[in-house]
């Protein structure tokens, strides 16, 4: 039986060959992967999961998440790269009926990528140091947005960045809202200077927004609410882990097929070594069950979001807590112990098989393994939230006193 996933492999599956054929050159030659990203847009990425109506595809959560493993192990760069736009079309899917739904998944459909600018070096989420101020000009009140963001992964790929700022209104009042930016505009800035050791490539650094006037009727004002964003946030990450350790068994094993020297047992093929076989045979059967575990997870937050109740939510929400801490550990293993199935050669800069763990390790730092652990702990034993009622994050934090 063909399934989705199929039908999306076989359409997308020779341009991630191209992609990942090219990813250790990029890696060395630090070469942002913008064209892989264009032909993947070519193919229809933006629009999978926005429904027919709006002019996409309407495919399930599932089928585009195990897509989504197939271009991390491509190349994680370009999965992650792709982060925001994942996260902000999942949130406009959970929204009600409105204009802004409307025209932000038309947009979507028909082709318009969306990047991630919402962290800041200094601040508080809920106080950040961006700004969208009313002033006067020519005439008229206009919103005029300011400010510098960080992490603002594949913002530098896209043609919008979803953005956080601090709405300061001509009579005093202050909200935190949301608003897309065309980054393609005037008053924008982007610069690659990410220098983290692992996922180089995804272009997670600086976006100024300098004097930018924005559509009033785009700004969204923060407030509480259940949302399975954290989810999808997630979600994402998981699959440039899941992604990036099936590469290096991928490497690795390619490495053991063609090299003709095995260090520590001269008189036994690479092929028919046990060392080789053990150490392969054992990546190789961790990231099918993170594989397996990670759609099955995907599924069972697609039905959150049709069931549509906090209870749901909050369910959704433990499950991806608890594969956060599972995958990133098996992740770093799986990449860690790949190399013992051929040894030194495998750790020449040239084969760039270290990039694996780097990324891994990268990815990994988002979420600390312990706290993941004690919020889906919590969660069994107290019935406290993992991540869905996020008003506390949404709030304005009070002001320390001078």
């Amino acid at each position: 039986m063909t399934t989705h996933f199929d039908q999306l492999f076989e359409r997308f599956g020779p341009t991630l060959e191209r992609i990942r054929a090219g990813a250790v050159q990029r890696e060395l030659d630090r070469r942002l992967p913008e064209e892989e990203i264009k032909a993947l847009r070519a193919l229809g990425i933006t629009g999978l999961r926005v429904p027919k109506e709006y002019g996409g595809e309407g495919l399930e959560l599932d089928a585009v998440v195990e897509l989504y493993i197939e271009i991390a192990s491509a190349d994680s760069n370009v999965a992650q790269a792709l982060r925001g736009h994942f996260a902000f079309t999942e949130q406009l899917l959970e929204s009600p009926e409105s204009e802004f739904r409307h025209h932000w998944l038309t947009e979507i459909a028909s082709g318009k990528l969306f990047g991630n600018a919402e962290s800041e070096r200094r601040g508080a989420y809920g106080d950040p140091h961006t700004f969208v101020d009313e002033i006067e000009s020519q005439g008229k009140i206009v919103q005029v947005l300011n400010g510098t963001k960080f992490y603002t992964t594949g913002t530098y790929f896209a043609d919008y960045a979803w953005t956080t700022a601090l709405w300061r209104r001509a009579n005093g009042d202050e909200y935190l809202v949301s608003l897309p930016v065309d980054v393609r505009g005037p008053g924008v800035e982007i610069i690659d200077d990410w220098t983290g050791f692992g996922q180089r490539l995804t272009a997670s650094g600086t976006t100024t927004f300098s004097g930018i006037e924005v559509d009033p009727r785009w700004i969204v004002i923060r407030e509480p609410h259940y949302s399975l964003v954290w989810s999808y946030l997630q979600i994402n990450l998981l699959s440039v882990l899941v992604g990036s350790a099936d590469a290096a068994v991928r490497e690795v094993a390619e490495r053991a097929r063609s090299s003709s020297r095995n260090a520590w047992n001269p008189g036994v093929e690479h092929r028919s070594d046990p060392a080789a076989t053990a150490a392969l045979g054992d990546t190789r059967s961790r990231v099918t069950v993170l594989r397996g575990a990670l759609v099955d997870a995907s599924r069972r937050v697609a039905k959150a979001a049709e069931q549509g109740t906090p209870e749901a939510f909050n369910e959704a929400d433990a499950i991806v807590a608890s594969l956060w801490s599972v995958v990133s550990e098996q992740a770093l293993y799986v990449t860690s112990h790949a190399f013992d199935a051929v040894g030194a050669s495998a750790a020449l800069k040239e084969r760039a098989i270290d990039r694996h763990w780097r990324n891994v390790r990268t990815v990994s730092s988002n979420n600390p393994v312990s706290l993941a652990r004690n919020a889906v702990g919590e969660y069994e034993l107290n019935g406290t939230p993992v991540g869905t009622k996020i008003g506390k994050a949404l709030e304005r934090p009070a002001k320390v006193p001078a």
